[in-house]
């Protein structure tokens, strides 16, 4: 059986976090282009369903109540995310909530670090983000990891046993050949 989190710890996942890890600090700062943009959003739209669902799934284990992989959770961590996605390019009011929380996330370990150290708790950070409605145009991105998880054989699909039909019942060493 597949270990929780397995999915964003896969192949596809962690590809898809070095992309964005690359892009964003490597790529993005040295060209910072419209493709630079782009990357960067298709990357975030695989590892966000597969973050989604590896929360779900260590949640569960920590619970001991793991049996095998979220196949649900994967399917609403991707309509979470391109909801998200589409509410940040689309409304100015999200976009700010998105920016203020982003900052917010960012600036806690630099608190924390700072608390533990005995030094000043730096200002709460802010992050500019873009109102790019072309974004959108990586939403398709979103089928990859659901895709992937199909290819590799789950969530495993229920199988029908085979059933005879026939007038009168069966019993083992009845049937034909027998």
């Amino acid at each position: 059986m597949r270990p929780a989190g397995a999915g964003l710890a896969g192949p596809l996942g962690l590809t898809a976090l070095a992309v964005l890890v690359v892009n964003d600090h490597v790529l993005k700062p040295a060209l910072g282009n419209w493709w630079t943009g782009k990357l960067s959003d298709v990357a975030a739209l695989v590892v966000a369903p597969l973050a989604a669902q590896a929360a779900w799934e260590l949640a569960g284990a920590a619970l001991r109540r793991y049996h095998r992989p979220s196949a649900a959770a994967l399917r609403a961590g991707a309509l979470a995310t391109g909801s998200l996605l589409i509410a940040i390019k689309l409304s100015r009011a999200a976009n700010e909530v998105y920016e203020a929380a982003l900052g917010a996330a960012q600036w806690l370990p630099a608190a924390a670090a700072a608390v533990l150290l005995g030094s000043p708790t730096p200002p709460l950070w802010t992050v500019e983000s873009i109102s790019d409605p072309t974004d959108l145009l990586a939403l398709p991105a979103l089928a990859l990891p659901l895709l992937s998880a199909a290819a590799t054989g789950w969530p495993q699909r229920r199988t029908w046993r085979a059933m005879t039909f026939s007038s009168r019942p069966t019993r083992p060493g009845s049937g034909p050949g027998t």
